[in-house]
């Protein structure tokens, strides 16, 4: 029998399981074989030695590490604070023997493109933008998922999310949680809280005189600072599932 806090692990096919007595959270290290043999060498944590399984459960227990690298004719491996799903033009290089592992958790959905981040108790995927929706779409879509449009409700989210969308190189503006009726002064979440946290471009908010309602979205080419739009701007946007700790 486990005492409370204690931690077993259990390596098999890439899978590391933590039991505990309140409940079994499932970790995957699941390798991204699209980004084979390709290594960023600017690390957040230092470098360990072992095994893979010893190297993901290394990982595993570093708050911020969303991945990791792993060589396993050196045996040797980095922590990486965050989740690539694509590899970006200006970051990293090629060199031969390493392999790319995302850290994920079995309560994340399982559809492709979502990163697990302990540090904030959530899974997140980026949208990229379909013409056929709009904002009124993105809540459906994240709920379908199992989640709901994201929530930036912090500096310290807003840059984990900003260091995250740079893999992606996209240049338009990228949609989340966040909105007002003109006519009043707060802007709200989702299930109708007052916002408190705000990123937005010195030239932002800018009234509009077209529409009632706006949303808020961040571009990529201005810092991440945030623009409030028009609700019938077709962008991309950012999906989130908030996990609750056993």
């Amino acid at each position: 029998m486990l005492e409370k806090g204690t931690l077993m692990l259990l390596f098999c096919l890439n899978l590391i399981f933590f039991p505990w007595l309140e409940g079994t959270a499932v970790l995957k290290g699941e390798n991204q074989v699209h980004l084979k043999d390709w290594f960023i060498d600017e690390p957040f944590f230092p470098f360990a030695h072992g095994s893979l399984a010893a190297c993901t459960s290394y990982c595993i227990t570093m708050d911020e590490s969303m991945s990791m690298f792993y060589n396993g004719a050196a045996q040797r491996c980095i922590c990486i604070n965050t989740g690539y799903i694509e590899r970006p033009s200006a970051l990293g290089q090629s060199v031969a023997g390493w392999n790319y592992y995302l850290i994920l958790d079995e309560r994340c959905p399982r559809e492709s493109g979502y990163v697990y981040s302990k540090i904030f108790h959530s899974c997140y995927k980026f949208h990229k933008k379909n013409s056929s929706l709009s904002y009124d779409d993105y809540s459906t879509i994240c709920e379908n998922e199992g989640g709901e449009l994201m929530k930036i409700d912090s500096e310290k989210k807003q840059q984990h999310i900003a260091d995250f969308l740079d893999q992606f190189e996209y240049t338009k503006l990228i949609m989340f949680q966040g909105h007002h009726n003109t006519s009043e002064l707060h802007w709200y979440y989702n299930d109708g809280s007052i916002m408190s946290y705000f990123n937005w471009h010195p030239s932002q908010p800018d009234v509009s005189l077209l529409y009632d309602e706006e949303a808020i979205g961040m571009k990529s080419y201005d810092g991440y600072k945030w623009h409030d739009i028009w609700f019938n701007f077709k962008r991309a946007f950012l999906c989130e599932r908030r996990i609750l700790e056993y």
